[in-house]
């Protein structure tokens, strides 16, 4: 007679929701003890194995009110181990995703709701659309019980379905939409140099400009005295290839970097598609004054030299 150890090394995953149907894995020590392994024991509920394993079983988790309990194998004489592990029943919520769009580039987004586990499981993010694969997110991390942040790959634009997974095993459907655009790039900017006083409109030509988005201007420089100077305007969406700022008043005669923002966002739209940065200048510079012309008139033929003085002239100005 050789007797059968019926304690559990480990349990996967080790928690699940209240609805009940988490298939959950126990590994047993003894391995010779799966064979006889009848049902598990959640608290005082029995559940039948679902299916047996070299050294595991397998049940499927019943509905329960939420919170821990202590989990049991048995056999067919009816008595359960002595041994037990816990398993965590959590009551899931999804009350906000942020943000609910972005570039077919990727980036990272955050999904709030209640009853998250800090530095368990095996979190992921699924997104599907009709006629599409579903697209897993690289990495998921619980950073409290209540906000969940995940990196999310290159994507097609389109709209897609959320439905997450907490536990590794159950994918659960949040109710959320997240939209997937192409990403907006800037390309050129018309003109080139403007009055430090401020008040010059800009031509910021690049694609896929959305009306929707908050879209700014932002002028910097790191160059004056190791100290940044920076300045936001708010920018006119006047079509999907171009949008209008007006330069903000600048302090002396500079050269000032331009970039395309998404205010609040801190979306940088500065990087092309190819990877390579669409480096956007603006020239701040004194007006220049006119003083003469001399002469003041020549053939209608054309040809006559004229001599322009003045003050604030630059090779900007060409």
């Amino acid at each position: 007679f050789k007797p059968i150890d019926l304690s559990i090394a480990s349990i996967s995953p080790s928690f699940g929701g209240v609805n009940g149907g988490t298939p959950v894995t126990l590994d047993l020590r003894d391995p010779d003890a799966a064979q006889f392994v009848t049902h598990c024991l959640f608290a005082k509920t029995a559940v039948p194995v679902s299916s047996v394993g070299a050294r595991s079983v397998t049940c499927n988790s019943p509905q329960s009110e939420g919170g821990p309990c202590k989990l049991r194998v048995g056999t067919t004489d009816k008595h359960p181990s002595i041994d037990s592990s816990q398993f965590d029943f959590k009551a899931f919520q999804f009350t906000a995703m942020e943000p609910s769009s972005g570039p077919d580039t990727g980036g990272t987004l955050r999904v709030l709701g209640s009853g998250f586990v800090v530095g368990k499981g095996n979190s992921t993010i699924l997104f599907e659309r009709e006629m599409a694969s579903h697209y897993n997110s690289k990495s998921c991390t619980a950073s409290s019980s209540t906000s969940i942040d995940c990196y999310v790959g290159k994507m097609m634009p389109g709209f897609y379905q959320v439905r997450m997974s907490l536990n590794g095993v159950d994918v659960l459907d949040t109710g959320f939409l997240f939209e997937v655009y192409p990403r907006m790039t800037t390309l050129f900017s018309l003109p080139s140099f403007g009055s430090l006083d401020g008040g010059t409109r800009i031509n910021v030509h690049g694609a896929n400009y959305r009306s929707q988005d908050h879209l700014s201007c932002r002028f910097s420089n790191w160059a004056s005295n190791e100290m940044a100077v920076r300045k936001i305007v708010p920018a006119t969406f006047l079509s999907p290839n171009l949008i209008e700022c007006t330069t903000p008043s600048w302090g002396v005669a500079d050269l000032a970097e331009l970039t395309i923002i998404i205010l609040g966002s801190g979306l940088d739209l500065s990087h092309r598609d190819d990877g390579y940065e669409s480096l956007l200048t603006f020239a701040f510079v004194r007006p220049f004054e006119l003083h003469s012309i001399k002469p003041n008139n020549g053939f209608v033929a054309g040809g006559t030299d004229i001599v322009i003085n003045g003050d604030h002239f630059s090779d900007v100005h060409g």
